[in-house]
């Protein structure tokens, strides 16, 4: 087994060195130790950016609303007010409601995310 060495990251300027030497590998062929290390990479810069600059762009509404949740130390009984019941939260974040148009307008309100983001 090859082990590869990959940065910690703990400010935004070493996730600009990270995501260029992403830029650098990104294309290695998959038996190179480099594609291993961009696949690592790429999972790393991926968290930081989640944690630190909110959820990918056009991420569906159930991640914006994970990541709302992990931002702010939330669980789902803490949805509860805003979605109406355990339930009706349940629901959402298993894929099986989408968001009604009062659930939007709760989210936006209290975390001041974009209405547009959240629809599906």
């Amino acid at each position: 087994m090859q082990t590869t060495t990959v940065p910690v990251i703990r400010s935004d300027t070493d996730f600009k060195e990270a995501c260029d030497r992403l830029a650098k590998i990104a294309f290695a062929p998959s038996s190179s130790p480099e594609y291993d290390e961009a696949s690592v990479l790429w999972l790393i810069l991926e968290d930081y950016e989640r944690k630190h600059h909110g959820p990918p762009l056009g991420a569906p509404p159930v991640e914006i609303v994970r990541w709302i949740m992990e931002k702010n130390g939330l669980n789902q009984t803490d949805l509860i007010p805003i979605f109406g019941s355990a339930a009706a939260v349940s629901n959402f974040l298993a894929g099986r409601r989408k968001l009604s148009k009062a659930q939007i307008k709760g989210i936006t309100e209290k975390f001041k995310v974009s209405a547009f983001d959240l629809l599906d």
